[in-house]
């Protein structure tokens, strides 16, 4: 129904894929389909519109472009050669490399590659086979008492042990870690009394300092840094355990240092202490050399007073 302008206005107006940065041309008419008008406005590009209007300097712009691609100059003919040198020389480049790829040398090369590759995973092999052979070896030697008359039980105990530690066997072997313990807990002991005049063992409260006393230097001080927490009997009974099964000192040397139980330097803070001493003889240099001067009237003492400290 018209309005009293006589405009029919619409129910619904729906608007689709319309962006507000284009400029268009509203569609006045539209199109009609039963009660629904579709207006579809026109977009404008205005570089083709320019395009299509044209301007009168495009003639001439057209006319200086074929111009200019018509012009010849002394140093094309040059350029072209070069160019055709630079294609020929990658395609000879090109060529060489499907050449060499297809060549014996290459495949060579290939073989060496891959037989140098077998020769280190054989190395590799070799080296773990000679290890096990060693190890077999010293197996052997430990077992090669058994059956005569001069029976070594220890070795062929160290034998067995190292059969069950690195094959698995299960061997059945007699429980001897009590016995080792109080042997070798006499042998510390012992030796603890014989070299009681080289060294120092005392303690207090969880803590005990056990060092040769030629490391303690002039004044033999001690310091917490190099004391041992715990017991020292504690401490030996720990060591003894370490000892179970070692067949040299430099393995026993591994175990006690992984441990955390190597010896610890009695000068451990002597790099500090130096450090100390040469920060304050700068600081002390630093004020002879003018600002106590300053220093000094500030705070109302005479320019002349002996910065020494010797009466």
């Amino acid at each position: 129904t018209p309005n009293r302008q006589g405009y029919v206005l619409p129910d619904e107006i729906r608007i689709k894929e319309f962006s507000p940065d284009l400029f268009v041309i509203p569609d006045k008419n539209g199109t009609r389909n039963g009660s629904a008008i579709t207006y579809s406005p026109k977009q404008v590009d205005f570089r083709t519109e320019a395009a299509a209007q044209g301007l009168p300097q495009d003639a001439q712009i057209a006319r200086l472009k074929r111009q200019i691609a018509n012009q010849s100059y002394p140093e094309d003919l040059q350029i072209n050669e070069q160019r055709s040198l630079i294609a020929s020389i990658k395609k000879e480049h090109e060529q060489t490399i499907v050449d060499f790829n297809n060549s014996a040398l290459a495949t060579q090369i290939g073989q060496l590659a891959a037989n140098e590759s077998d020769c280190r995973a054989a190395r590799d092999v070799f080296a773990e086979v000679e290890s096990q052979r060693q190890k077999l070896a010293k197996i052997q030697t430990n077992l090669s008492t058994c059956g005569s008359e001069n029976l070594d039980p220890t070795a062929i105990l160290t034998g067995v042990t190292e059969l069950n530690r690195v094959y698995g066997t299960r061997i059945e072997t007699p429980d001897v870690s009590s016995r080792y313990r109080v042997k070798a807990s006499t042998l510390v002991m012992a030796k603890l009394s014989g070299s009681i005049s080289k060294s120092t063992l005392t303690g207090f409260d969880e803590s005990f300092w056990f060092q040769p006393l030629a490391t303690l230097g002039d004044r033999k001080d001690l310091t917490h840094i190099i004391a041992e927490n715990g017991s020292f009997e504690d401490f030996v009974g720990e060591v003894i355990s370490y000892g179970m099964g070692v067949d040299s000192l430099d393995e026993l040397s591994a175990r006690l240092i992984a441990a955390r139980h190597d010896a610890t330097s009695p000068f451990s803070m002597k790099s500090k202490f130096e450090t100390l001493a040469d920060t304050a003889a700068d600081a002390m240099l630093a004020f002879e050399d003018g600002p106590a001067n300053e220093i000094a009237e500030d705070m109302g003492f005479a320019n002349d007073a002996p910065l020494s400290c010797q009466p």
